[in-house]
């Protein structure tokens, strides 16, 4: 999963092995390049194995084996560096031992997706509900095409293109609706928004038990590894739906999911699930058993395509044969079928009605070019009599006539939209095609503008202002192009209700039309031009409701084709933000008064501005979600500051070309540092020409060539060889004067601070600093190489930092104090998508 690079594997003893018994015989698989430990569970069937794989273990180092010793511990050995390679053989590696002191612990046992709104854990043992107070504000729900169980806990990302476009694809939290636990306190269920759609739901869920005792581990205090006391588990939209309808009557029925056609299969599969068990103790009586699931048959023997790449040869055409058959055991009596399948049109393929005996397979084939043929929606009906029944399923094609078996990503639960599904490579390079090349800052500036006038009536979206007399706009990112587009074209089409508009005649026979609000005890009509009329109820003689819309026909007809493009595209897109799926939780927000604080004493820019050339620099991800997350932050201040007035933007990646530099008049690093005498000759150029720069946390980095780098930008850090602390940072203002620090107060931040840096002190301007062994040092500061002017921001490590107002406003004024512009020229930009309190 997630290109994983894996390494070493052991099957699990059957006697004396580690974990639970219903991991005896499961593979242990190294996940070498990214940290983990994966738990493999292959099940026999007639055609061969099924496999199901569950995340265990989520590492600080690359894990190469792991063995269990002959006490049952699971011992792993793990190397040293950064993916793939680490060290070399000359590197440091390390033994930890895993051992399991707590098995009578409730634990989970399987996770499905029963509905687009609920996922379902099961657990091998009764909870005991005690200590769950809260649970809902406890737990955390998280969506996306890429998003798996334990993500948050990752610090390894190994250096490949599809790697990085993974982890700045999307990724969203989703409210818990609900939360639901069976009578026999062995299954949760939890709901959230629906997600009709195969991706992934990772909950991260709170133990309610106590960590095991000192006594019960091993190891010294200083050896011992703190347990985190959670769950993480996920489930995307795979499965079957089920339901059993016994012979005895109603009492006796289920209604239910499982993970695979083949009953073996899904018998094995959900082994520690009660509501599972129910079933199977069920269906030993006479009765009818329905499975409805949607089947993929694409490209069963032709391997995937990274995204974004092709190959040079054209598939043939791959014929798909679908075998099922269904027999009973110890001499009962033989299984009756009923099948029913359909093509992507609806078309039906298959319409077989068994009624002697089901022993023999049914087949039917299916055409797939490139892997991209049919899901075919699919239903069957069983019918038995007392006792065991196997029910196979296998594929074969034209090239390999050799049944196999399905693996369980082949069945799709019913209610997955095949419109909406996204697969791996649309979910990285599929955008909405009608607004491809808007511009987002060009928008804002349409959207404000008195030629289109939409902030009369409207607030901008996401700022969280309640508008009183026209809709929020905040979810037209999560509606289709066509849609947003009708309601502006047609605005009477669908009226809000909360916006029907109203006819008032006066009792001076004046008509007003507008959207209608009442205020202590006076009328607020807001008509379409945005005015606001204060009536009394004494002079309405007449209120009747308009069946047309407040808001005016027409608004696109004075824009050219770019800028219907640029205002969608404004619509279209959130404000810009950062990833807040992090590691630890993400810090409080500011509040509004905090940020007014700050920006007080602004004063009115010139006119006209200097077009200002900012190049970004950004660099490939080294750290876990929400951390050094140099892709989005190039992707999200990119949009910011297309929001500036006369900005030239560019972006670069490692380091700018030297056209960008000849013409840039700010350079923002943000990546890992590298230093080299090539840069240095092209930069000494650019600051002797008196251009500014900016270094962001590990930008700062000069590895071998620290003290060549200090001398260009003030002090610089080699990784290994410096302090650096995760955590709370109060950073107090050492220079108030300075005008990037203008009514900032102590500076709090959940960040990162690194000390013992290179370089001299005393030539560097400081601006703030923390508390680092007991001595104040350096975190923020100013440094004038020449002609040229440079700010360095050590804090930056989390993602969420870059959306903090305060810190966000300090980094623009350093834009503007790098470049000798107005202080205040990016002001605008300080409060869209931060995180305030609205």
């Amino acid at each position: 999963p997630q290109h994983q690079s894996t390494c070493g594997l052991f099957f699990n003893p059957m006697e004396l092995g580690f974990g639970p018994k219903t991991w005896a015989g499961n593979a242990i698989v190294a996940g070498e390049s990214r940290g983990k430990l994966w738990r493999t569970f292959l099940v026999k069937s007639k055609h061969g194995f099924v496999a199901q794989t569950q995340l265990i273990a989520c590492l600080q180092k690359l894990s190469i084996d792991s063995c269990v010793s002959p006490q049952g511990d699971l011992v792993v050995a793990c190397h040293s560096g950064p993916p793939d390679w680490g060290t070399g053989p000359a590197g440091i590696g390390s033994l930890y031992k895993i051992r399991d002191v707590a098995s009578q612990t409730p634990r989970p046992a399987i996770a499905w997706r029963s509905t687009p709104t609920q996922i379902s854990i099961a657990f091998d043992r009764a909870i005991d509900p005690i200590g769950w107070t809260e649970l809902a504000k406890k737990i955390r729900i998280e969506t996306g095409v890429h998003v798996r169980a334990g993500d948050r806990y990752e610090n390894l990302i190994p250096p490949y293109a599809v790697v990085q476009a993974q982890l700045v694809s999307p990724r969203k939290l989703l409210p818990v609706t609900s939360v639901g636990l069976s009578p026999d306190l062995r299954t949760l269920t939890l709901g959230f928004p629906s997600q009709p759609n195969l991706q992934h739901v990772a909950v991260s869920l709170p133990s309610n038990i106590q960590p095991a005792p000192a006594k019960s581990t091993f190891g010294s205090q200083a050896t011992r590894i703190v347990q985190v006391m959670e769950n993480e588990i996920d489930a995307g939209g795979y499965g079957v739906q089920a339901q059993w309808k016994s012979d005895a009557g109603q009492a006796q029925a289920w209604d239910g999911w499982l993970p695979h056609i083949d009953l073996k299969v899904a018998r094995a599969l959900t082994a520690g699930s009660a509501h599972h068990g129910r079933l199977w103790e069920l269906m030993q009586s006479s009765g009818e058993l329905s499975l409805q699931t949607q089947l993929d048959l694409r490209g069963i023997y032709r391997p995937k395509i990274q995204p974004g790449s092709k190959i040079d040869y054209q598939w043939p055409e791959e014929l798909v044969t679908l075998r099922l058959a269904a027999t009973a055991s110890g001499g009962a009596r033989e299984p009756e079928l009923s099948i029913n399948g359909f093509d992507a049109d609806n078309r039906l393929i298959i319409d077989i009605d068994r009624k002697d005996s089901a022993k023999d397979p049914f087949s039917f084939a299916f055409a797939s070019v490139e892997g991209t043929g049919p899901v075919t929606p699919f239903s069957m009906t069983l019918i038995k009599g007392t006792g065991d029944v196997d029910l196979d399923i296998s594929v074969s094609t034209q090239e390999v006539d050799s049944p196999v078996a399905m693996s369980l990503v082949r069945f799709w639960m019913p209610w997955v939209s095949q419109q909406d599904h996204a697969t791996e490579q649309n979910s990285l390079l599929v955008g909405v095609p009608e607004i491809e090349g808007g511009n987002w800052g060009n928008g804002r500036r349409l959207f404000l503008s008195d030629a289109v006038g939409c902030s009369k009536c409207h607030t901008e979206p996401g700022s969280g202002i309640v508008p009183k007399f026209g809709p929020d706009l905040s979810n037209m990112p999560s509606r289709d192009y066509a849609s947003n587009l009708r309601d502006i074209l047609h605005p009477s089409h669908a009226i809000n209700p909360e916006f029907i508009g109203y006819q008032v005649r006066l009792t001076d026979e004046t008509v007003l039309t507008g959207v209608l609000r009442q205020e202590a005890g006076k009328w607020i009509l807001g008509d379409s031009q945005g005015r606001f009329h204060e009536l009394d109820k004494a002079d309405i003689q007449q209120i009747a409701p308009s069946q047309l819309s407040v808001m005016p026909t027409g608004l696109l007809d004075k824009l050219d084709k770019q800028q219907v493009r640029d205002l969608m595209s404004y619509l279209m897109n959130p404000p810009p933000s950062m990833p807040l799926s992090g590691p630890i939780a993400a810090p409080k927000v500011r509040s509004a008064q905090q940020v007014a604080h700050v920006l007080e004493g602004s004063q009115p820019l010139p006119e006209p501005l200097r077009k200002l050339s900012v190049v970004l620099v950004a660099g490939p991800k080294d750290h876990g979600p929400a951390e050094h997350d140099y892709p989005a932050w190039l992707l999200q201040w990119g949009q910011l500051l297309t929001a500036a007035p006369r900005v030239d933007l560019r972006v670069a990646w490692e380091f700018p070309s030297p056209e960008q530099i000849e013409r840039a008049d700010v350079l923002v690093f943000f990546q890992k540092g590298s230093w080299d005498n090539v840069r240095a000759k092209a930069m000494d150029a650019y600051f002797a020409r008196g251009g500014g720069a900016i270094y962001l946390h590990w930008a700062v980095n000069g590895s071998d060539r620290v003290e060549d780098f200090s001398k260009r930008i003030g002090l610089a850090s080699w990784g290994g060889k410096i302090k650096y602390r995760h955590g709370p940072l109060e950073l107090k203002v050492e220079n108030s004067q300075h005008p990037i620090m203008r009514n900032v107060p102590t500076l709090d931040l959940l960040d990162e601070s690194y000390w013992m840096l290179t370089g001299d002190v005393s030539k560097i301007d400081l601006l703030a600093s923390s508390q680092e062994d007991g001595q104040p040092t350096p975190q923020l500061w100013t440094y004038e190489p020449g002609q040229g002017r440079v700010f360095v921001s050590i804090p930056g490590h989390y993602s969420w930092t870059f959306d903090d107002p305060i810190f966000r406003a300090v980094v623009l004024r350093a834009m503007a104090w790098v470049s000798k512009e107005p202080i205040d020229r990016f002001n605008e930009l300080v409060p869209l998508g931060a995180r305030i309190q609205r």
